[in-house]
């Protein structure tokens, strides 16, 4: 039903509503990126769908007022529009658990590499949980980028922290030598961490940022994740915590049909790489899927029920 709803925008990103209407800021950067002001004279008003503006209008509320991150100490993080917003903390909740239980993991200096780094949580986690690792951090998305520098300054670690944005999907191993060579970055890493789009399909549209969070249209970014691990992972001694792609996924592409069984087993054969240990926690918790069964806002809740967040430790064959 609200899909058939619409709000009339005027050209300078205000609304027009009846009664209270809300300082949606961000509405205006919606409305002037569709504009250029050297080649369109005349602006004019129009029409968004309903839906579109409560995701403006959230995403605006993230920006503002942040969002309290737990594996960060309880830091806030800011998302700015067209990235995700950190909301799902069970994948950081693995990943603390894990660098917790693993006690040589960063005890001496470590480099670290973000690969689609959103927000930066991923990358930032380890920053604060190691005095003297570095982290870099790569996005193709120039938000994502704009944003992990930004969340490094407010944790508090941007001398230990360099993202930049390149799309390691469409650029060969030698393109990205050269270019971590121009940005001091080094060309092999004790731990490599991700977590990737999980849905293997092609999205409706490619005009959103937003979407390359969600989809991996043929596995792109997954298949060159391990590509990459192969080429950059540091070998050292087996019983090293050093050397890993700590890989946070979920199986719910698996449960809906969309990705084969044991993908990323296959997967780590396929690169000469193993898994040496993952770890799971349930993708919903039963107070959310209770809330949402009562709500009915989840049409994939009957899939969501029946999945995990993953965390794969893996790592290369000498």
């Amino acid at each position: 039903m609200l899909d058939r709803i619409c709000v009339l925008v005027n050209y300078d990103g205000s609304l027009r509503l009846k009664g209270g209407c809300p300082d949606v800021s961000l509405m205006k950067k919606f409305c002037n990126s569709f504009y250029k002001p050297t080649t369109q004279v005349i602006k004019h008003d129009f029409l968004i769908p309903f839906n579109s503006f409560l995701g403006i209008n959230s995403a605006d509320q993230y920006e503002k007022t942040g969002v309290q991150i737990q594996a960060l100490n309880n830091k806030k993080i800011f998302p700015l529009y067209g990235v995700w917003p950190p909301t799902q903390q069970h994948y950081y909740k693995l990943l603390e658990d894990f660098i917790a239980s693993s006690r040589n993991l960063l005890a001496t200096p470590r480099n670290i590499i973000d690969i689609g780094c959103g927000t930066g949580v991923l990358g930032l986690i380890f920053n604060q949980k190691s005095d003297n690792s570095l982290v870099y951090a790569l996005d193709k998305n120039e938000d994502a980028v704009k944003c992990s520098r930004l969340n490094s300054q407010i944790i508090d670690v941007a001398e230990r922290y360099n993202a930049q944005c390149f799309d390691f999907v469409s650029n060969s191993l030698e393109e990205q030598s050269k270019q971590f060579d121009q940005w001091h970055f080094p060309q092999k890493y004790d731990i490599i961490v991700s977590n990737p789009p999980w849905i293997n399909a092609q999205p409706l549209s490619s005009q959103h940022s937003l979407d390359n969070g969600v989809y991996d249209y043929k596995e792109q970014f997954l298949i060159n994740l391990f590509e990459f691990s192969k080429q950059r992972l540091n070998v050292i001694p087996k019983k090293s915590k050093q050397g890993r792609l700590l890989l946070l996924y979920s199986d719910l592409g698996e449960i809906m049909g969309l990705q084969e069984e044991n993908r990323i087993q296959k997967l780590c054969s396929q690169y000469n790489l193993y898994i040496n240990n993952q770890f799971e926690t349930p993708l919903i918790s039963d107070l959310e899927k209770n809330r949402k069964i009562q709500q009915k806002i989840d049409p994939l809740l009957s899939f969501k029920i029946r999945s995990k967040a993953i965390l794969y430790e893996i790592t290369r064959f000498q």
